[in-house]
């Protein structure tokens, strides 16, 4: 059985970036398919001047909620084929053990003075990203399955080389599912969020509520051009 690992940090604008890291964190277990561990979120709160918020972050822009979901992923795998040929290896494995690593830190930006409705407008959405990610134990099992069905392929100058490639498809496989379950659902839950809260007589708890209740009864949704929330 070989071991590798790699890491995936899933951005609030879905931006996926790989990196090998170390993996001390990690006790292995060899008899679990799935092994999660998985961090309490946190948030940090800066105040900026609203000069740099509009800078940084587009015009009209009063206060801002960033996040970002983060898998960090190992992978156990066997090897059922390797081939070298005139100097070239080729490889094909199963993975049999995936331990991923999740955590979820998130920033709101506040000019120096915010009003108590700007306030609890972003820790509506902080509160947001911590509801999807309590069940982010589940998004990330659901990922993983389809991968220990497949069969990976990869090419290189060596036989290590030949299973990066191989690892680096299933991870992308895992980091883009896992994306999809967090991330994607998240910016889908703001976006009714937001248009919820364009009424100035609003209650923000009420709003993160009402926002879950339509996500679960309308998966595909978009703000129109005239303000108007689309459910399909």
């Amino acid at each position: 059985m070989k071991t590798k690992f790699l890491s995936l940090r899933i951005l609030v604008a879905t931006e996926i970036c790989c990196a090998a890291i170390l993996c001390s964190f990690f006790a292995l277990k060899s008899h679990t398919t799935v092994d999660v561990l998985k961090t309490e979120p946190t948030i940090a709160t800066k105040y900026v001047k609203q000069a740099d918020l509009l800078t940084e972050f587009g015009p009209d822009t009063k206060a801002r909620c960033d996040y970002k979901f983060i898998l960090e992923s190992m992978m156990d795998y066997d090897i059922i084929e390797n081939v070298e040929e005139n100097n070239k290896f080729l490889v094909r494995l199963k993975i049999s053990t995936i331990h991923a690593r999740l955590s979820l830190p998130i920033e709101i930006f506040y000019p120096p003075a915010p009003d108590e409705r700007t306030k609890a407008h972003e820790m509506g959405h902080a509160t947001i990203c911590k509801r999807v990610y309590s069940s982010a134990s589940d998004a990330i099992k659901e990922a993983a399955k389809p991968l220990f069905e497949r069969i990976y392929t990869g090419q290189g100058s060596s036989k290590a080389e030949a299973c990066e490639e191989a690892l680096q498809i299933a991870l992308n496989e895992l980091g883009s599912e896992y994306n999809i379950n967090t991330a994607d659902v998240t910016k889908d839950i703001f976006e009714i969020y937001d248009f919820l809260e364009t009424d100035e007589h609003s209650n923000s708890s009420d709003s993160v509520e009402e926002s879950f209740r339509r996500f679960e009864h309308g998966k595909t949704r978009r703000i129109s051009q005239n303000n108007t929330l689309v459910l399909k």
